[in-house]
């Protein structure tokens, strides 16, 4: 099997798991900004946590940078992030290659090396900065216990337009706007800490 090919039945898969996932969560609403979910009502995410990179399907050269740079601006204001060098030496070490297709095994073993009890992961489809900014990405958030089971879940894609109802046209916005309006809703949906809501 060539190269070519191994990646063609990689993104079959990928996108096979994004489609069952969006099945099971929440259909996507109208407009230029949509989103689903799934979640474990009684999930609980500590403070701590892990963001392993995330894997490119759109085609688009540092697509996953751009999108993770954005979220984990957001990010860093509610939790304690691992560091990137931290969590890319551990993936050598462990010798993962693709973090779309981690086994529980290898969950449960980057749990123990960077002392987390929560990994996040990710999948973007779709990106584009110019003209107008899009993107669309799915994540989830894995425990690291146990039988590495999946907490929580989303899918989230956006358009760089706004409607001006005024003048009857669209505008584009800026990808940085884009980004930081996908990244504030991403925070927003994940699981509350619940032992800091009892506070």
């Amino acid at each position: 099997m060539t190269g070519n090919q191994l990646m063609s039945t990689y993104q079959k898969l990928y996108l096979g798991v994004i489609l069952l996932l969006l099945i099971l969560g929440i259909p996507l609403g109208k407009g230029g900004y949509c989103f689903a979910a799934g979640a474990d009502p009684k999930a609980k995410v500590l403070t701590r946590l892990a963001i392993l990179p995330f894997e490119n399907l759109s085609g688009q050269f540092g697509a996953s940078e751009a999108v993770m740079a954005g979220l984990v601006s957001a990010l860093q204001k509610e939790f304690s992030l691992i560091s990137a060098e931290e969590v890319e030496k551990t993936l050598v070490e462990l010798k993962v290659r693709h973090t779309g297709f981690l086994t529980s095994g290898q969950i449960i073993d980057l749990g123990q090396r960077l002392k987390v009890e929560v990994v996040l992961m990710g999948i973007v489809d779709t990106y584009r900065q110019v003209p107008a900014p899009e993107v669309s990405f799915f994540c989830a958030l894995a425990s690291t216990k146990e039988s590495a089971p999946i907490l929580w879940s989303n899918y989230f894609c956006a358009a760089g337009q706004e409607q001006l109802y005024l003048l009857q046209r669209n505008r584009d916005i800026k990808w940085s706007s884009l980004i930081h309006r996908v990244a504030e809703d991403f925070v927003r949906s994940l699981p509350k800490n619940r032992e800091r809501e009892k506070d």
